[in-house]
């Protein structure tokens, strides 16, 4: 019986040692997440959007705080490639966490234009100017207002309302931040 003795504290020490060794681990892995995230847009450079969305997949499972920046990012990058490829139910899927779990701003307006965008193929297009909307109240930025203006005035064009969208995009026209960036 004393050989058991040694082997209990033995055992003990050692999940003793490796639940202190793991409570100690950092609360980010964010060496790791980057380095994801520059695999995935390296692969985005290259057009492989099947390894891009891996590394970004990669780098959402393996982020610890889904409040943060980095996440938001990939979050981002993920529902572009959905879109992208076609998955508007993913995209929304994608979008929907991000916004469940975002406390940022930055992203903000890119998720609700994404959104939008993925109404609008749908031709939803109430949910869409909703979404635009949202898009214009979050960002602060004059030319990507100018941008949501031009959006919004799409969706009243496909859906008939050719008044309504003339009377959005015509100011557009003339516009200083447009005309300077040459859109």
């Amino acid at each position: 019986m004393k050989t058991r003795i040694p082997d209990l504290l033995l055992w003990l020490l050692f999940t003793g040692f490796f639940y202190a060794c793991k409570e100690e681990t950092p609360a980010t892995n964010d060496a790791l997440i980057y380095d994801y995230q520059t695999k995935a847009t390296a692969f985005l450079s290259q057009y492989q959007w099947d390894s891009a969305y891996y590394y970004y997949n990669k780098a959402k499972n393996e982020t610890l705080d889904k409040k943060s920046e980095p996440y938001a990012y990939t979050l981002l990058q993920l529902a572009t490639l959905q879109q992208g490829n076609g998955d508007l139910s993913g995209c929304e899927e994608t979008i929907t966490d991000a916004l469940a779990s975002y406390t940022g701003t930055t992203y903000l307006p890119y998720f609700y234009n994404m959104m939008a965008v993925s109404y609008l193929k749908q031709k939803e297009y109430e949910h869409a100017l909703d979404f635009y909307q949202k898009a214009q109240e979050t960002t602060t930025d004059s030319l990507n207002k100018a941008i949501i203006q031009n959006n919004i005035g799409l969706v009243y064009l496909l859906n008939h309302s050719y008044e309504q969208s003339l009377s959005i995009l015509e100011p557009l026209l003339t516009h200083p931040q447009i005309q300077a960036n040459e859109l």
